[in-house]
C-alpha cells in the first residue's frame, strides 16, 4: 500500500488508528451486549491472573514489539525494521534463562519462518501473474467501466460492488493477494468518484481481511472452531454476526475522511464522536439490547440511527443521536417505573 500510494508506511499506520479503534470498540461492545443478554458475568478478581507476576516473568518479551514500532516510526523500511526486530527478539530472549534461545531454538525458529513465508511468496507470485494479465489485457480498465456502468456513477453502489469483489477474492487468496488484485481493478473506480486514495485502499484492505471470518470459507472461524470444539460453519456465522459492524466500518471513513486523520482536528473529533455513537446504535440494534432488551421496532430505529450517523452532515448526526438518546431515555424511564411498581407491591403500606 505504501508503494502504490507513494507515501511513508508510518502515514498509513496513523491513518488506520481510528478505524481500528472503532472496530475493536464495536466488537467489544457487541460481545458485552451478548453477555448481558444471556446474563453472563466476568471472572472474580481472585480468579484473574496477576498482571504484575506475568509482567515480571515474561514482560521483557514485549520489548521487541515496541522496538519494531519505534524503528518504523523513525522512517526505516518495513523490511529493515523487521530484520532488526528479529535480532531484538534473539537478544531479549537472553534476558532470562527460561526464555533463552540457543542454536537449536534459533534454527527451529528460522525453519518455521521460512516455511511460513512460502505461503505468502506463492500467493504474491500468483498475484503477480494475474496482475500482469490484467495489465496487459486491459481487464482492469474493463472491470472499472463495468462497475461504473452497473452502479450508474453512484458512490454507494460502487462501494458495495467493490466490497463484494474484495470479499470474494479474499475467500480463495491471502489478504495481501486479495487486496492487490481488488485495488488494481476497483481502486481507480473509487478514486474517480472522489474517494480519497488512502481511504479507497483501506476500504479494499478491510474487506480482504474480513474474508477470513466470512462463510463459507472463513479460515479464521475454522481455527476458532477447533479450539472451541464447535461446528466450523456455525462458528463462521457467529463471527459474522459479532463482527457485523466491521462490515460497515469502512463506509465510515470513506464518507468521513476525518476518521483517517484528514482535515482539521476539531472535525476529526466530531467525526470520531459521531462514529462511536453510530457503533453503539448499530450494535444495540443488531444485538437487541441497550439498557435492557429491545423489541423489533426499537431495534430497527437504532439500526437506522446508526446508518444516519455514518453519513456526514449536521442534520443526519442530530437525527441519529436523538433516536439513540431517546431510545435509551425511554428504556430508563420504563425501568424506573417497573422498579417503583415492584417496590410498591412489596411495601403496600
Amino acid at each position: 500500500m505504501a508503494d502504490m500510494l507513494g507515501v511513508p508506511y508510518l502515514q498509513i499506520c496513523k491513518a488506520a488508528i481510528l478505524p481500528a479503534c472503532l472496530y475493536y470498540f464495536a466488537l467489544l461492545y457487541m460481545v458485552h451486549l451478548e453477555a448481558l443478554r444471556y446474563g453472563l458475568k466476568g471472572m472474580s478478581r481472585e480468579e484473574l491472573p496477576h498482571l504484575g507476576r506475568i509482567l515480571r516473568e515474561g514482560g521483557h518479551l514485549l520489548l521487541p514489539a515496541f522496538f519494531l514500532v519505534a524503528v518504523l516510526s523513525m522512517g526505516y523500511s518495513p523490511m529493515k525494521s523487521g530484520l532488526w526486530a528479529v535480532g531484538a527478539v534473539l537478544v531479549v530472549s537472553w534476558f532470562k534463562r527460561k526464555t533463552r534461545m540457543g542454536w537449536r531454538e534459533l534454527l527451529h525458529a528460522l525453519r518455521r519462518g521460512a516455511l511460513g513465508s512460502l505461503e505468502v511468496a506463492l500467493a504474491c507470485a500468483c498475484a503477480g501473474i494475474v496482475i500482469g494479465t490484467i495489465t496487459q489485457t486491459g481487464l482492469g480498465l474493463q472491470f472499472s467501466t463495468l462497475v461504473i456502468e452497473a452502479a450508474g456513477g453512484h458512490l454507494l453502489l460502487t462501494l458495495v460492488f467493490v466490497m463484494v469483489a474484495s470479499i470474494i477474492l479474499g475467500l480463495g487468496l491471502t489478504t495481501s493477494a486479495a487486496y492487490i488484485l481488488t485495488i488494481i481493478m476497483g481502486g481507480p473506480v473509487l478514486i474517480n468518484l472522489g474517494v480519497d486514495p488512502l481511504a479507497a485502499h483501506l476500504f479494499v484492505f478491510y474487506y480482504a481481511c474480513l474474508s477470513v471470518v466470512t462463510p463459507p470459507e472463513a479460515m479464521a472461524a475454522y481455527a476458532a472452531a477447533a479450539i472451541a470444539g464447535s461446528r466450523p460453519l456455525a462458528t463462521g456465522w457467529e463471527a459474522t454476526r459479532l463482527a457485523a459492524i466491521a462490515y460497515l466500518a469502512p463506509f465510515f471513513f470513506v464518507y468521513n475522511p476525518e476518521l483517517i486523520l484528514k482535515g482539521h482536528w476539531f472535525n476529526i473529533l466530531i467525526a470520531t464522536f459521531t462514529a462511536t455513537l453510530g457503533c453503539i446504535a448499530l450494535g444495540s440494534g443488531l444485538m437487541g439490547y441497550l439498557r435492557d432488551r429491545l423489541g423489533w421496532f426499537p431495534r430497527i430505529l437504532l439500526v437506522a440511527a446508526g446508518l444516519t450517523l455514518i453519513k456526514p452532515g449536521l442534520y443526519s448526526d442530530l437525527i441519529g443521536s436523538a433516536i439513540l438518546v431517546g431510545t435509551y431515555a425511554f428504556q430508563a424511564a420504563g425501568s424506573r417505573k417497573a422498579s417503583a411498581s415492584t417496590a410498591k407491591q412489596e411495601n403496600p403500606q
